[in-house]
């Protein structure tokens, strides 16, 4: 490798490593709860993270969610829910909104939430990005 190639690759990998910073930063600073579910080859769907906000929200650590279902993190009902307004908002194929009632360890919370689509380079739906605002609580968090 020429030494402007590394020059260049090293140049590359220090803006990759400040926007990954700066991404976290928003991801983890706003003040709504946000979360992300994969959408899988065979269209099931899979949680990629819950920010900081929903984690003391719901009582639920951020490791909690990744890598699951929503069977996997909901009980029964909210999970079948969940999973209705994901996919709606893949065969919408635009931003859905919903009021929620979900149930968690720290209570029950009511939420006004927004199911957004990612479409990649091929429009192909990728990624389901949530993000809600808390309208009601039944505890103090």
């Amino acid at each position: 490798m020429t030494n402007d190639a590394q020059i260049e690759l090293h140049t590359l990998e220090e803006q990759l490593s400040q926007t990954k910073q700066f991404l976290h930063l928003v991801y983890d600073k706003v003040p709504y709860v946000v979360f992300v579910y994969e959408i899988l080859d065979n269209g099931d769907f899979r949680a990629v993270r819950m920010n900081q906000v929903g984690s003391r929200l719901t009582g639920m650590p951020v490791d909690h969610w990744t890598g699951k279902t929503p069977e996997q993190i909901h009980a029964p009902a909210d999970a079948a829910a969940i999973r209705q307004r994901l996919m709606a908002a893949v065969q919408e194929g635009k931003a859905v909104d919903f009021e929620e009632e979900l149930m968690f360890p720290n209570g029950k919370v009511w939420t006004q939430s927004i199911y957004s689509p990612v479409h990649d380079d091929t429009g192909r739906i990728t990624y389901v990005i949530g993000t809600a605002c808390l309208l009601y609580t039944s505890r103090c968090v």
